[in-house]
């Protein structure tokens, strides 16, 4: 049972910083991937480009808006779970 508490706290602790260290690569290729869509809809009209590059803007900002919903998941399961997240692996 201690051996599965310490293992929930460690994912909690290393998804969080996972994700903090992947959001900003990923929201850039959000925006490339938005780009190079409403390029190649150039050929259906400005609309349809338009919109697929403000569709990568709109993705880009859910995703690096998403780090404040990680952080207050984090805080309610350290709130909720006695402090869960703080703790390491063995000790």
């Amino acid at each position: 049972m201690i051996e599965t508490t310490l293992a929930a706290g460690d994912l909690l602790t290393a998804i969080p910083g996972l994700w903090d260290a992947a959001r900003i690569p990923l929201a850039i290729i959000a925006i490339a991937v938005g780009g190079v869509s409403g390029a190649f809809s150039l050929t259906r009209g400005f609309g349809a480009a338009a919109g697929k590059v403000l569709g990568g803007v709109a993705i880009a900002a859910i995703i690096l808006g998403g780090a404040g919903l990680a952080t207050s998941v984090k805080g309610t399961v350290d709130k909720l779970g006695g402090g869960i997240t703080t703790g390491q692996f063995g000790q």
